[in-house]
């Protein structure tokens, strides 16, 4: 879960909270895990990169 606030012009200060999906989470384990340099690596970063993509399109309009 992803966790942030923000702070507004008049002085409101908003926290929330975004939840990962499982996807996302067992790909960037995956990721992290994978040897610097290898195929496999340039392979998980392709698909992280489009899930996180298509996650973020979600949310930009």
């Amino acid at each position: 879960m992803s966790k942030g606030s923000d702070r507004f012009l008049n002085g409101i200060k908003v926290s929330y909270s975004v939840p990962q999906s499982e996807r996302l989470n067992k790909l960037q384990r995956y990721f992290s895990r994978a040897k610097k340099g290898s195929k496999n690596r340039v392979k998980e970063a392709g698909i992280l990169g489009d899930v996180k993509g298509s996650i973020m399109s979600q949310f930009m309009p």
